[in-house]
């Protein structure tokens, strides 16, 4: 059985989502952070674990203008570290992105630990979905597939009970179970696989939604 997630997968992620949808645009990190888990802690901007010193928090840098905010995320042996930004350019010719960014070793340890950094873009507002491929290697199995926030709840189920070939694909349009749209972040898909003689078997994986549906 072989299942493939068209999406960016990561493990334990410490994550920024950021999403612009009018231009020009100039991003600053003056504004004080809000903290809090699964926060906005400034307009347009999104963590998971928003701190005063750790995790996701604001710094300062004598090097960035205007002013000397900075947007400051330290990943652990736990934890990773990813930026999402998605950008909406609708209606928009030729456009142009600069960013200043910088990254210095953490403690006296000699490990790096990399933050990596993401662009979306579109052109038509943002409607994006996400596409579950699978691929099994006979046909006559029952898959159901359950889209889970970071609290742990089941937000949409994409499908349920569905007789499946050998391969095929289905897709999650950002909608949840009570109508209104998916949240900027990371999201768990739970595919539960029931084959032909029986056997019940359960993949998970995580999936990183770069721009609001």
């Amino acid at each position: 059985m072989k299942l493939t997630f068209m999406v960016l997968l990561f493990a334990i992620p410490t994550y920024v989502c950021c999403q612009i949808n009018s231009f020009p645009a100039a991003e600053s990190f003056e504004s004080v952070f809000t903290t809090g888990t699964d926060v906005a802690f400034i307009s347009n901007w999104q963590g998971n674990d928003v701190r005063t010193t750790s995790r996701i928090f604001k710094g300062t840098d004598d090097r960035t203008t205007p002013g000397n905010g900075s947007l400051n995320i330290i990943p652990t042996s736990t934890f990773s570290g990813e930026v999402l930004i998605s950008l909406d350019f609708t209606g928009i010719s030729n456009p142009k992105i600069s960013f200043y960014a910088y990254s210095k070793q953490n403690g006296s340890g000699s490990s790096t630990r990399p933050v990596l950094l993401n662009y979306s873009t579109s052109i038509d507002g943002g409607s994006n979905f996400t596409m579950l491929n699978y691929q099994f290697h006979d046909p006559g199995n029952t898959v159901t597939i359950k889209i889970i926030n970071a609290s742990g709840d089941v937000v949409r189920t994409v499908v349920q009970n569905a007789l499946v070939g050998k391969q095929g694909f289905f897709t999650w349009d950002g909608t949840l179970s009570n109508g209104g749209k998916a949240r900027v972040g990371y999201y768990m898909v739970l595919m539960e696989v029931i084959t032909t003689s029986g056997e019940v078997n359960f993949i998970k994986d995580r999936v990183a939604i770069g721009s609001r549906f």
